[in-house]
């Protein structure tokens, strides 16, 4: 991240060495509506489970997220058409997402394997910078990744634990658990109720948490310190 001294009300902004330069444009198309919770996905690569794409988007829906942000790389068709009909609906923003191509003389092999997982860092920043004023708040995590509410909704939860425990933090960290679900492949015959009736955590397996993000306080979306929560 990059922090610098600027004007009071800057026109354009560009990035440059020497003599060439490149105009960065910041897009904010989400002029819809205020939220207080969104959703910020890392950017999907080559993406086959359908179940998991629409019991995802399906139980953050329940729960009340009115914005719901995929970023994009690739998928197989049925899965970008299933997204393309939320989009349609106003549930989900779909961001495209491109690996790097580098023009002129050639520094290393692929630029993308010295980036960590696809450049998710940047893309969940760009998701803060484009997004962050229409919430008050952002969870971000893969798609795979479903942020169940202990009581109420995300928001009442995030509040709670902002004002109660650190009124300064950035961010909160959820612990995060394996879960394996059964579910058929047949999809006149998927059924919500039956996946998540399935469902087998595995309690004693905590792995990497994921993050929820204050807008109002935090520049970048790449968490290291933040309150820990289980």
């Amino acid at each position: 991240m990059a922090v610098f001294d600027s004007v009071a009300y800057p026109t354009s902004l560009s990035l440059g060495y020497g003599a060439t330069g490149v105009n960065v444009e910041i897009e904010r198309q989400y002029l819809k509506k205020r939220v207080q919770v969104g959703t910020c996905f890392s950017p999907l690569f080559l993406t086959e489970h359908w179940q998991l794409v629409v019991l995802s988007i399906e139980i953050y829906r329940h729960y009340g997220i009115k914005l719901q942000v995929v970023y994009l790389m690739s998928a197989i068709e049925s899965i970008y058409k299933i997204l393309k009909v939320y989009n349609q609906k106003d549930v989900v923003q779909i961001e495209p997402w491109f690996s790097i191509e580098l023009d002129g003389p050639k520094r290393v092999e692929n630029a993308n394997l010295e980036l960590d997982w696809r450049n998710q860092a940047a893309a969940h920043t760009d998701c803060l910078i484009k997004y962050g004023y229409a919430a008050e708040f952002l969870i971000v995590g893969d798609l795979d990744d479903i942020l169940v509410p202990d009581h109420g909704t995300y928001y009442e939860e995030f509040v709670q634990n902002d004002f109660r425990r650190l009124k300064n933090s950035l961010a909160f960290l959820y612990t995060r658990f394996t879960v394996e679900i059964d579910s058929t492949r047949n999809p006149s015959k998927f059924l919500l109720f039956d996946a998540l009736a399935s469902a087998k955590v595995a309690l004693y397996q905590p792995d990497d948490p994921k993050y929820v993000v204050n807008t109002s306080r935090a520049e970048s979306e790449q968490a290291v310190h933040g309150l820990q929560l289980r």
